[in-house]
């Protein structure tokens, strides 16, 4: 089974480091993270670009700004079935 953090941002580029580090340095790591980028105009594409491009495990998404089911719905499809998702806010981090 995959496990899978699932990511979304919008206008938090303050937090944004902190929210990727808190789940890339997790105990039992994640197998994959994906982050969707829901139209930012903060400058968070550019720190999502620099981790993707340093993190082999993180799939970003770039779509325009739709709100939190539209993030979900944009990356539905790079999920596997049997994967377990856990749903982190760009502004929040796990201990």
């Amino acid at each position: 089974m995959e496990s899978v953090c699932f990511i979304n941002s919008h206008n938090y580029s303050q937090y944004l480091e902190e929210a990727l580090e808190s789940a890339l340095h997790q105990t039992l790591p994640f197998d994959r993270l994906l982050i969707v980028d829901d139209g930012s105009t903060d400058g968070s594409q550019d720190i999502i670009r620099a981790y993707t491009e340093k993190y082999s495990a993180i799939t970003a998404v770039y779509k325009r700004n739709g709100g939190q089911l539209s993030a979900f719905n944009a990356i539905v499809d790079l999920i596997l079935d049997e994967s377990q998702i856990f749903f982190l806010d760009s502004d929040d981090f796990y201990p």
